[in-house]
This record gives C-alpha cells, structure tokens and sequence, in this order.
C-alpha cells in the first residue's frame, strides 16, 4: 500500500485515504515516485549502455594492437634471436664474398696475361650480381616470414646459377678479339661492359668468390628460417 501524505500532521501514514489522527485527507505522491522510479531506471539503462560501450571499445583496442602486429610487413619487429644471428651471417657471407670476388677476378685476368701484355676488364657484371645479393640481403631483413626466407634462399640459387654457367659453359665460345688496344708499356688490351670476356669474368668471380663463404650462407638460411616460424 502506498504511503500518504498528512499536511496536518506533517507526517506519512499507510492507513488508507484518512488521517489516523486529525482524519484529514491523505496526500499521496504515487505520480511522483513513478517518475522517480522511471529516472531512476533510465539512469541505469544510460549507466548500463556506457559500461557496454565501454566493454566494446576495451576489447577493441585489446585487440587492435595484436591486428597491427599481424599485419606489419617490417621484418625487424619482434625479431627472433635465431633470425638475428642469421641476418648477421648473411652478411658476413655477402660482405667477404665482395673481397673474395675481387680477388678471384684479378686471378682470373692475371691467368691470361701473356708476356708484356696487359688485360684491362670491365667488373660491371661482378658488381651488378653483388648489388642483386644485397638486394636480397635487404628483403630478408624487411620482408616477414616466408617471404624472408625465400630472399634468404634467392642468394642460394643466384650463386648455383652463376657456379653452373662459371664450369658448365663452353669458354672457346667467349670471344677474346673483340677488344680495344693500346701502347703504353707494352701491350694493353681492354674489355668493355659489353664483350663477352667482362660478362665471364663477372659471373666466374663472383660464383668463385663465394664458394669460398658458402657456408656462411648454409648457417644462415637455417638460422633464419628457424628464427622466422617462432615470430608472432
């Protein structure tokens, strides 16, 4: 039963639609406390509905750094220590390979040196096929996951290639008159970009070059790929 009102007595009473005392009329607010009771609801609907919103945009932003991750193309983040000590054999293996490509190539020209004659050769081969391996050199770093391997594995199959065409080639096909000389202490003759000799002498140093670091690069394709599958 809902309380009334004396404005007599001042006072709240529940014995009906009289006054117990005086027998005045009894106020009653029953409109009143429906409106508070339906504020009061609202208010909690409006409370309720924030901690939902809340609750959402929570999980979302729990969520959105995890997405980002997944998506990121850099390969550096989170990098597996496995990854990085496979990285840096990489390059080792292409850094001496550079030296070592160098040397095989003023070896090879020194062999056909006849007398006084001097043989000048164009490196552009060499050079490009060592700017090709840092190439891929660069992609196992950025590049994530598989793809980083494959760049890894890219510089296995470039040095097979270039080994394969170095002692499985015909050399008498190469031809040596096609050349520029010169007087100057003797003979010198100079093989430019073009000639058959610069493009041998490029592929032969550098697959001779790096035979000797190969195993550099064997410790690395593994490393690296070990280190790629235990990345997020």
């Amino acid at each position: 039963m809902n309380q009334g009102y004396c404005s007599v007595c001042q006072k709240y009473s529940n014995t009906g639609e009289f006054c117990d005392k005086c027998g005045g009329k009894l106020i009653f607010f029953q409109a009143s406390s429906n409106m508070q009771n339906s504020a009061y609801n609202t208010d909690s609907q409006n409370i309720s509905g924030q901690n939902i919103t809340y609750s959402q945009q929570q999980f979302s932003d729990n969520q959105n750094p995890q997405t980002k991750k997944s998506k990121s193309v850099l390969g550096f983040k989170n990098m597996d220590k496995l990854t990085t000590i496979g990285i840096l054999l990489l390059s080792l293996y292409n850094i001496i390979g550079i030296f070592m490509s160098q040397y095989a190539a003023q070896f090879i020209i020194k062999e056909k040196r006849v007398f006084l004659v001097k043989i000048n050769v164009s490196y552009f081969w060499m050079w490009l096929l060592v700017i090709i391996n840092f190439l891929f050199l660069i992609g196992t770093i950025l590049l994530r996951k598989n793809k980083s391997v494959i760049c890894t594995v890219g510089q296995g199959v470039m040095w097979l290639v270039t080994l394969f065409l170095t002692f499985f080639v015909n050399q008498n096909n190469i031809n040596y008159e096609n050349m520029e000389r010169a007087w100057k202490n003797g003979v010198v003759v100079t093989y430019n970009m073009s000639t058959d000799v610069s493009k041998f002498l490029g592929v032969a140093a550098f697959s001779i070059g790096h035979l000797f670091v190969i195993i550099l690069w064997i410790a690395a394709l593994v490393c690296i790929a070990l280190g790629r599958t235990r990345e997020i």
